[in-house]
């Protein structure tokens, strides 16, 4: 896989709502553009470079195709660039103090429960613990 045309697939913002749609429901090629709001050739042209780069599969049911997203795929490709690393916890500390931890993870005790950022991905997860 040539990263070039993966980062290239993922760097349009209809793409990526392409596949969030794909990734609830399989669809036809129609109803995926009446969804996201653009027309169906243009809808076709972003899931061509989608399903190029294998992040969407055809399924043929009668003269119909239908489009699933294959974000497993998309993990086997992001592979390469995760970095691994482990932490050590002394006895007696808890899961909050292991994730503090870890490069660009912000962690705050919130009343039920724990909030949790991660600067690199921009993402926020709030992990309630009894």
């Amino acid at each position: 896989m040539d990263n070039n045309k993966l980062f290239r697939a993922l760097s349009s913002p209809t793409r990526l709502e392409i596949l969030k749609k794909l990734l609830v429901n399989e669809m036809h090629l129609t109803g995926l553009a009446k969804e996201i709001g653009i027309s169906v050739p243009v809808t076709s042209r972003h899931v061509k470079i989608l399903e190029e780069i294998g992040l969407i599969k055809k399924r043929v049911v009668g003269n119909v195709y239908l489009l699933k997203a294959t974000i497993g795929d998309l993990e086997k490709m992001l592979e390469p660039f995760i970095e691994e690393f482990s932490i050590e916890i002394e006895k007696e500390k808890s899961l909050f103090d292991a994730l503090k931890q870890i490069p660009g993870i912000e962690v705050e005790k919130r009343r039920g429960g724990i909030n949790i950022l991660n600067r690199l991905m921009g993402m926020r997860d709030i992990i309630f613990m009894k």
